[in-house]
């Protein structure tokens, strides 16, 4: 079966130039937390099938090139070295890998989980690199330093993914995390992507880590008008349908600016994320952007 199909939404900008790249943000949904656990990650209604690897990691390599990027951020990655990294080679990326510290995955296999970012390496040099280890936290962010070939631009790359813990104690550690990230980053043309695990707007508890970005001086490059998409995740576990955007690519809008994003797909089947038609339990969130 084919990808759910996905529209590309422009915005109203001048044309596209050489100075423009392309960026996308993907929490993949490990293999340790979904298709090795004995309860296939709870989620009950998709189809057993949907959840092995051997499927999974033919449709996440078609959804992750099908909008061509320039640079890929992947969260909850724990096939880096036997899938990701030779698979996205093959395509012309260079690819690095910050494995969490105390990884759930590894109850499961020897592979921990963490953030990965490629970059297109014609269309990109790397400057350098680091890791970022939150403090007491099993989280972790990869910051990678790129110069555009062509134009000879500077961009900043930062993937990470914060606490999931969804209450009010756990956003209280995403906005400190989401504090840590922006002061170790800097300033200059950056874009930041993650699953934040948080929530734009106020629901059971105050929403804190997203207003942490913005106070920071990012923007979202999937919010129009005030308003992110309505969902980057969406999964039914023990009976419970979770519906929530927490995925996000946050840029620094005087020294870049969004061209188009792809939107999230329209149609889903009742069994929601992860199903035949979608690999993950995120949708993968794709933002064209050039230098100002």
């Amino acid at each position: 079966m084919s990808l759910y199909p996905r529209d590309v939404s422009l915005r109203p900008l001048e044309a596209i130039s050489s100075r423009s790249f392309t960026v996308l943000q993907f929490n993949v949904l490990a293999d340790g937390l979904s298709g090795l656990r004995e309860d296939k990650g709870g989620f009950i209604l998709a189809p057993g099938s949907s959840l092995s690897w051997s499927f999974r990691s033919l449709l996440l390599l078609e959804e992750i090139l099908r909008f061509s990027p320039d640079v890929v951020c992947l969260q909850e990655v724990d096939h880096f070295d036997d899938w990701f990294e030779p698979e996205l080679r093959r395509h012309g990326f260079f690819g690095l890998f910050a494995p969490k510290p105390h990884s759930p995955c590894l109850f499961v296999n020897d592979k921990p989980d963490g953030c990965a970012v490629f970059f297109k390496e014609s269309s990109f040099f790397m400057l350098s690199h680091s890791v970022l280890n939150y403090a007491q936290s099993n989280q972790v962010a990869l910051i990678v330093d790129l110069q555009h070939k062509e134009s000879d631009q500077y961009v900043r790359i930062a993937c990470t993914h914060l606490k999931a813990t969804k209450n009010a104690s756990g956003e209280v550690l995403r906005e400190e995390q989401a504090k840590i990230l922006c002061a170790s980053i800097g300033s200059g043309p950056i874009v930041v992507c993650g699953d934040f695990n948080a929530t734009p707007d106020s629901h059971e508890y105050p929403a804190l880590a997203y207003k942490a970005m913005r106070n920071h001086g990012f923007d979202s490059a999937y919010c129009i008008d005030g308003k992110e998409p309505e969902y980057t995740t969406w999964k039914v576990r023990s009976e419970k349908e979770s519906k929530h955007t927490i995925d996000y690519i946050f840029y620094t809008p005087s020294t870049l600016q969004v061209l188009g994003t792809v939107n999230a797909p329209v149609e889903m089947e009742e069994c929601a994320l992860p199903s035949l038609r979608y690999p993950s339990d995120h949708i993968a969130l794709i933002a064209k952007m050039q230098w100002v």
